[in-house]
């Protein structure tokens, strides 16, 4: 087994759950357990991470990918130079898409995050970034 060093100076930190923008595959990535997991395509736009060993009684998904978010961002009207928490993203979805799939399922979510997760600010700067560029 291969061990790891961090750098000098720097601590482990404990998991939490989060959420966060990956400018690279234009996707928000919310991850609620630290765990190995799956990734399940639901439909074009989301992706749900199910737990490969979850725990008695708990969940069995840990987290969802919304892909395609600046396209996303165009179509719900919301600016890309804000800033969001997840839930009025999830929101926004929601009632724009009442009937979807991705609307279900993020409606499943929602009513099951972490507060911290839920209200977790989503930092769009690298979008706008790369839009820029």
């Amino acid at each position: 087994m291969q061990s790891f060093e961090l750098p000098e100076g720097q601590i482990p930190q404990d998991f939490r759950p989060h959420a966060i923008f990956d400018v690279h595959l234009d996707c928000i990535r919310v991850l609620t357990r630290d765990t190995s997991f799956c990734e399940i395509r639901v439909d074009p736009f989301i992706t749900v991470f199910r737990d490969n060993s979850p725990l008695p009684g708990g969940s069995h998904y840990v987290g969802f990918a919304l892909k395609g978010i600046n396209h996303l961002l165009n179509e719900l009207g919301l600016d890309i130079n804000a800033s969001y928490t997840l839930a009025d993203i999830v929101d926004a979805i929601v009632r724009h898409r009442p009937a979807s799939t991705m609307a279900i399922v993020l409606d499943l979510y929602k009513s099951n995050l972490a507060d911290d997760v839920r209200e977790s600010t989503v930092d769009l700067s690298t979008l706008r970034e790369a839009i820029a560029a």
